[in-house]
């Protein structure tokens, strides 16, 4: 038997053309997630062989030989049809085994695509070797996440039966809220139909974690229902199982399993398992909601016991109208506010629904709970707000932050639990919640002003602000104790690079000649988070160590002027006096106008009070001088001003 084979890489000298002597077989794992990484064995034969066996002739040398001096390299080929997708180096263990890490599958998945989709042929070259194709082929699929699960508690006198099962709702979408495709969900099913669901049980009470082990399980796939969010599985709990909360875990191949939060109560695909000694009972319909005692009888309603440690709360259905704001930085840490009411459906019609401060809704015990849908972020805990109109949290970070385009949104699935996180409800706010990358800041020109105010600000973008954001720029004070902030609306140029605003009026104290200002970029009016990795700032020694900051200086005034009249071939030394001559960030630059003519001229600081420059050639006749004291680029020019006869 031949097996299949590709010339070598580089043999221009082969004459013969020959099978070298070793077989690929079989792979183990034969598949893995698209996102590549997973490390696989290559089961065959003959994978040893030096080439200088004597066995071997001359020209059966010549004919596999490619680079007779690399006698350790193994290569494998990931193929699709004819298309190389990449070449990696692999690891030889012993004649029959090699070991080897998938490549990223990238692939779009379309509907015309979806049987074919992450089948990949391999093909192995062991020292130069032409390429021997393996038997088998790898398959990619992708990584499903669980986002339903029920029950989500089980009695154990049930697991001790045998006769426990959990069933589960499977995706590959980025959320629940996320309709899947019809290739998505199609490939989904075929994937669970041609692979073993292979799930893992973890324990996560630290009752059970130091006593209990990892358990395997399989799955099995119910009977189909149409939805589009997900394709129904169920697993059966093993009969070994103790008391405590339990994860779970899937991957087709028992290898690449996802990680699991390191915080328990973040974890979403869990389940309890009960005491045998709890009593399970369903709650009766209520009227009105609020909080309710609980009495248990155990002797047909003789008498009845109250539970005097807690209390049972009975809620209507909580409802997001909208969330504010409705953007939050990828770094995490927004402080979402969400607006809650409360509603219940009757036989007879929808009842109106109650806003959460006109309820009697509290939550004493801190058991509300946020579950952002993604399999990267954890579920947050919440709070009543301060006014009761919102339930509010803090956002987490997100993990795909490094995979983003600055300012790409990315929309987020919300769901709500008032009870420690047993049920979630899905929220469907107006404006659904999403993730930003925070914008890259390159320059901003210019970066000093008059504290009066009035100075046009650009900031400029490495990234275009899409037109979602309403941009603001804040001037915060740099002193500890400085109590100035100024948040202003900006303008955005028709490439979305260029961010314009108007400095606001900024108080110096007495005596103060000039104050920094912080300048912060805001897209959402909360998060003044921004790239600053390529910022240019300024490189005057006045903002050393202030490379963010905006330089607010007092106007200067002009006292006196050496020269009353000047030669209109210009060059006449002139010495100007005043107060508040300073270079803030350039240099200080003198106006010559007669109302129609301006030349400005480069000046030079003599002392604290008095500045010099060459007046330049003008016209005959009256004009007048103007001090800007900021460098070039600026527009700037209120300062007082003498008037002189030019002749």
């Amino acid at each position: 038997m031949r097996a299949n084979t590709l010339p070598p890489a580089s043999d221009g000298n082969a004459s013969v053309q020959t099978s070298p002597p070793f077989y690929a077989n079989e792979l183990s794992p034969a598949c893995g997630p698209s996102t590549g990484g997973t490390k696989f064995i290559i089961h065959g034969s003959g994978f040893n062989f030096s080439g200088n066996s004597q066995q071997q002739s001359t020209a059966t040398l010549t004919s596999y030989w490619a680079h007779p001096t690399d006698l350790d390299d193994a290569k494998v080929r990931f193929m699709h049809g004819d298309k190389i997708l990449a070449s990696v180096a692999a690891t030889i263990q012993n004649s029959s085994k090699i070991e080897c890490t998938t490549v990223p599958y990238t692939r779009p998945l379309l509907h015309t695509t979806c049987a074919s989709w992450g089948s990949v042929s391999l093909w192995i070259s062991l020292r130069g070797s032409p390429y021997v194709q393996c038997k088998t082929p790898f398959v990619y699929y992708h990584q499903p996440f669980i986002f339903h699960m029920s029950p989500r508690a089980v009695s154990v006198a049930a697991v001790a039966n045998n006769d426990a099962d959990v069933s589960l709702r499977l995706t590959v979408a980025a959320t629940p809220q996320h309709t899947q495709t019809p290739a998505q969900r199609e490939r989904l099913a075929l994937d669970m139909q041609c692979h073993v669901m292979h799930f893992r049980i973890l324990p996560q009470s630290p009752s059970v974690a130091s006593s209990s082990t990892i358990l395997a399980v399989r799955g099995t796939i119910l009977p189909d229902d149409g939805a589009v969010d997900g394709v129904r599985a169920s697993i059966h709990v093993p009969s070994q199982l103790a008391v405590g909360t339990y994860a779970l875990q899937i991957a087709f191949n028992n290898t690449d399993f996802p990680p699991l939060p390191s915080d328990p109560i973040r974890v979403h695909a869990a389940f309890t398992t009960d005491d045998p000694t709890t009593l399970v009972v369903k709650s009766p319909r209520f009227n009105d909601a609020g909080q309710y005692e609980v009495a248990v009888s155990v002797n047909d309603g003789v008498h009845f016991s109250a539970l005097s440690s807690s209390l049972l709360l009975v809620y209507w259905k909580p409802t997001c109208e909208y969330v504010t704001p409705a953007y939050g930085v990828s770094m995490g840490g927004t402080d979402l506010h969400l607006r809650i009411s409360f509603g219940q459906l009757r036989h007879e019609g929808d009842r109106p629904r109650v806003a959460l401060e006109d309820s009697t809704f509290d939550d004493p015990n801190g058991l509300i709970r946020v579950r952002f849908m993604s399999d990267l972020l954890p579920t947050v805990r919440g709070h009543v707000s301060s006014c009761r109109k919102f339930f509010h949290c803090t956002t987490p970070k997100n993990a795909m932050v490094d995979q983003f385009r600055h300012s790409q949104l990315e929309a987020m699935g919300l769901q709500v639990s008032v009870d420690g996180g047993v049920v979630f409800f899905d929220l469907t706010p107006k404006t659904p919640f999403s993730y930003y990358a925070p914008p890259k800041l390159r320059m901003y020109t210019p970066v000093q002003g008059p504290a009066t105010g009035g100075t046009s600000v650009h900031l400029h973008v490495g990234v275009p602000i899409p037109d979602t954001f309403t941009c603001h720029l804040r001037f915060r004070g740099a002193k500890l104790l400085h109590q100035d902030i100024h948040d202003v609306p900006m303008t955005k140029s028709a490439d979305g690079l260029v961010l314009t605003c108007i400095s606001p009026m900024w108080h110096l104290e007495p005596g103060e000649a000039y104050a920094m200002a912080l300048v912060e970029l805001t897209l959402n009016g909360v998060d003044y988070v921004s790239d600053t990795t390529d910022f240019e700032p300024c490189g005057h020694p006045l903002f050393a160590g202030l490379g963010h900051h905006f330089c607010y200086y007092a106007p200067p005034r002009l006292t006196d002027v050496s020269a009353k009249f000047l030669s209109c071939r210009g060059h006449d030394q002139v010495v100007i006096r005043g107060a508040g001559l300073l270079e803030c960030g350039g240099p200080i630059r003198v106006a010559f106008s007669n109302g129609t003519t301006t030349k400005y001229v480069d000046a030079s600081r003599l002392d604290g009070d008095r500045v010099e420059c060459r007046a330049p050639p003008f016209a005959p006749g009256t004009g007048m001088l103007l001090v800007q004291n900021v460098g070039r680029g600026q527009t700037d020019m209120r300062q007082d001003h003498v008037t002189w006869p030019c002749r």
